[in-house]
């Protein structure tokens, strides 16, 4: 997406490294980003389903190469089940752990 994006700025480009930060913040301003605990819920599949078919809108748009949502969702459940156990909600740890000091 983020090459995409600077593809199309033609004369006008960032110089963006397509590192894929620009469109990770606009997805955060779309509220369609998928987050760590996304990634662990059961919801996950349905939101890479959701956002991938949005994504690839797009690059049939411009004539590019989609993306496999089966293939991401296969790959990073795998990541869920090995950080699963480290995913909390961060302002109830630290506030208990500010109080077990």
């Amino acid at each position: 997406m983020d090459k995409l994006l600077e593809e199309n700025r033609g004369a006008e480009k960032l110089g963006t490294t397509n590192c894929g930060i620009g469109p990770a913040y606009c997805d955060k301003f779309e509220r369609c980003g998928i987050r760590i605990q996304d990634l662990v819920s059961s919801k996950f599949a349905k939101l890479v389903k959701r956002n991938v078919e949005s994504k690839n809108k797009i690059f049939e748009i411009y004539g590019k190469d989609t993306i496999d949502a089966v293939n991401i969702i296969e790959e990073y459940s795998h990541y869920a089940e090995i950080i699963s156990e480290y995913v909390c909600d961060t302002v109830t740890f630290l506030a208990d752990s500010a109080r077990n000091r």
